[in-house]
């Protein structure tokens, strides 16, 4: 998707160590947009043409619905955990942070 676009004049990645969870990714962009801009832009695209896949798959496959449910409910679990856990940390650094 990035490559396609014509505002992009080079786009590559690389991932320095298959075990590490780091991916290098370069862009330059033709004027007046920026390669953030463009970045952007491809991911979003993606995201698009993901959502398009998905509820043709949904259509199809009524199972692929409720999996998905199932995921964005335990994905909202997390970040709920997540969340409070943040919260906790926060209040332990204040009170540290009064007694000193």
């Amino acid at each position: 998707v990035l490559v396609q676009n014509s505002k992009v004049g080079f786009a590559g990645y690389s991932v320095p160590h298959p075990s590490d969870p780091v991916v290098h990714i370069r862009v330059q962009a033709n004027e007046p947009t920026t390669a953030v801009a463009a970045l952007q832009e491809a991911c979003e695209t993606l995201s698009r043409q993901c959502d398009i896949v998905l509820e043709k798959l949904e259509q199809v496959l009524p199972e692929v619905k409720r999996d998905k449910i199932e995921i964005d409910d335990k994905l909202a679990k997390m970040m709920q955990e997540e969340d409070d856990d943040e919260e906790e940390d926060e209040m332990v650094e204040e009170v540290y942070e009064e007694g000193m």
